[in-house]
């Protein structure tokens, strides 16, 4: 298998996140990408961390994105976008969630608007399915849904310091995602990947009450 570099494949997930959803890449996360002692110390005992830090003087926002070594490592071995599988699926979801978190941020703060952190967390989710399975797709012409999204909710755990706060989000995107499954697979299977991106761009600019009521209407 092809080794990954890990900064290419941050790119990667943040292409297909801009495409999906339509947005142009202000700040690119594979440029924003840190190793520093205060990044690792932020992250504590997670996995990756996104790295907020404002600066009063210069009313500026300053961002990074924080990965643990052995995660990188994984990701660099087992090559998720010439083979994802279930050896490497749990660290691309980290890397795509984070990226996720990144330009979610970015956006809302180009377009004047906050975002909460529950709201934060249930988009990361969401897009762990989506870009999965378009690269699934890519690679075997079908995205597997239905096996993606048990994998995802079903047999993953997360333990971290806003433990009721990332199980509600998890709660959250598992209902979504599970209410959208039978009209996926009603498409052709080339098709589904395409139909899980148009529903998840009609939510991405809503506010998080507006996307609570589209959620709750599934």
């Amino acid at each position: 298998m092809m080794r990954a570099s890990f900064q290419d494949m941050i790119q990667r997930i943040e292409d297909e996140l801009a495409a999906s959803y339509g947005f142009p890449i202000a700040v690119s996360a594979s440029s924003c990408l840190t190793q520093s002692a205060e990044a690792a110390a932020v992250a504590s005992e997670n996995r990756a961390a996104l790295i907020l830090r404002t600066d009063p003087v210069q009313d500026e926002l300053e961002v990074g994105l924080y990965f643990k070594p052995d995660l990188m490592a994984t990701i660099e071995q087992q090559n998720p976008l010439q083979r994802l599988d279930s050896h490497n699926l749990d660290a691309f979801c980290v890397a795509v969630e984070e990226v996720s978190h990144f330009h979610l941020v970015i956006n809302r703060v180009q377009a004047g608007q906050g975002v909460s952190l529950l709201e934060l967390e249930w988009q990361g989710e969401v897009d762990k399915l989506l870009i999965a399975g378009r690269v699934l797709e890519q690679q075997t012409g079908d995205p597997h849904l239905p096996q993606l999204t048990r994998m995802i909710f079903d047999h993953s755990y997360c333990y971290t310091s806003q433990q009721d706060l990332y199980e509600e989000a998890h709660r959250l995107a598992a209902r979504y995602c599970y209410k959208l499954l039978p009209e996926l697979q009603s498409a052709p299977s080339r098709k589904r990947a395409g139909k899980l991106r148009d529903a998840c761009r009609q939510t991405y600019e809503l506010l998080w009450a507006e996307k609570l009521r589209t959620i709750n209407r599934l």
